[in-house]
């Protein structure tokens, strides 16, 4: 029988589990004014995410979930 789960890494640490990404790139960037106030991934862009929490939002009622804009250059 095949044994699926984590091993840790060859540092030695028995709590080290590798991952696919970091947690850094899901980061949230906010822009407040007033009243308003937005939030959006590290592109700029609202997508619906797990947390469904991104959009854009006035007097605490969510007018947009989801944005995104797109030009003719690759993503970093």
């Amino acid at each position: 029988m095949h044994d699926s789960r984590p091993t840790p890494a060859s540092s030695g640490d028995a709590h080290h589990v590798l991952a696919d990404s970091s947690l850094t790139d899901e980061r949230i960037r906010v822009l407040k004014h007033g009243d308003t106030f937005a939030l959006f991934d590290q592109y700029g862009d609202i997508r619906p995410g797990n947390q469904g929490e991104a959009g854009l939002y006035h007097d605490g009622t969510r007018f947009l979930s989801r944005f995104h804009l797109q030009c003719q250059c690759d993503r970093v």
